[in-house]
């Protein structure tokens, strides 16, 4: 329940995080949805993922999913390559989720927004080599290339929220693939609300890999 927007010219192999160690092979090939693109953040990254908490009344947490859900992949890396974090100040931001009835927080790039009735749905928008910087809907710049929503209208519990939100976190950290394996976060109906072992040799895979995409 994602998608990942390419736009502009053909895209060439970055030239830098060569791998450095032996890493896994993946357990599902990650750029299924990706245009066969292997996209990732530069290895290092401390990334700060903002929330859009202000609706109290919400019958779901969502401040809680991305909790859990970064705490989960925070688990995975094998030599630090990145780690999430939630801060409070949206132009701090590199990825920034939100649910559907809250209003969009930022202005599209240059690839259209889908505004497709999916339960999870992350974005970024290509341009080159790399992720575009993703402007406030404010106006005001940001460091966020990333953008996660999630629809609680659409799903029955709690839980079965944290499942999508730790879904959609792993297309945002780089697997642009869904698995054929259900007890996989990434399965394409995810039930699981932390990664399998399957979903953490695959982001492993990532992590190592050379980049076509930077985020």
């Amino acid at each position: 329940m994602h998608a990942v927007v390419l736009a502009g010219s053909a895209l060439l192999l970055a030239a830098c995080d060569v791998p450095t160690a032996t890493r896994p092979t993946f357990a599902y090939d990650p750029t299924t949805l990706s245009n066969s693109k292997l996209y990732r953040w530069a290895n290092g990254r401390k990334l700060r993922v903002w929330v859009d908490v202000s609706d109290s009344a919400a019958s779901v947490d969502i401040g809680h999913a991305v909790r859990l859900a970064a705490q989960s992949w925070n688990a995975i890396p094998q030599f630090a390559e990145f780690e999430l974090t939630v801060v409070t100040i949206r132009a701090d931001a590199e990825i920034l989720v939100f649910d559907r009835s809250r209003p969009l927080p930022i202005t599209p790039g240059s690839c259209t927004f889908d505004a497709r009735g999916a339960v999870g749905y992350t974005y970024f928008c290509v341009n080159g080599l790399s992720a575009q910087r993703l402007s406030l809907s404010s106006g005001a710049a940001s460091g966020a290339s990333v953008v996660i929503r999630v629809d609680r209208a659409l799903v029955t519990s709690q839980t079965a929220y944290n499942a999508i939100v730790a879904h959609e976190l792993g297309h945002a950290l780089g697997i642009g693939a869904h698995s054929a394996v259900s007890t996989d976060v990434m399965f394409g109906l995810p039930t699981a609300v932390r990664p399998s072992a399957r979903d953490a040799r695959t982001l492993q895979y990532v992590l190592g890999a050379r980049a076509d995409i930077t985020l």
